[in-house]
């Protein structure tokens, strides 16, 4: 099947273009993914170890640090659950 646009369903079809979902290329989608948690785990880390000039630790930044980085690898995790099994495109 090929065609300008494919449309999957009728809502897809019907819907207002506002309603409408456009489909994603979901190894473009998982990298880029991979690429912004790799970065938020660096902020992590960062954050984990934050200490102001001459003032010691940011106690806040200490404590939301390693949450963050629980976050990321919770949602690393999950990266694959959003790529079909069974529907492809180019």
């Amino acid at each position: 099947m090929d065609a300008d646009k494919i449309y999957i369903g009728v809502k897809a079809r019907t819907s207002p273009d506002s309603a409408k979902q456009p489909a994603i290329l979901g190894k473009q989608f998982a990298f880029w993914t991979t690429q912004l948690l790799g970065s938020l785990n660096i902020v992590a880390d960062a954050m984990t170890s934050a200490s102001a000039v001459g003032a010691g630790p940011v106690t806040q930044l200490n404590t939301i640090g390693p949450a963050l980085k629980a976050s990321v690898q919770i949602l690393s995790g999950s990266l694959s659950s959003f790529q079909s099994k069974k529907v492809y495109i180019e």
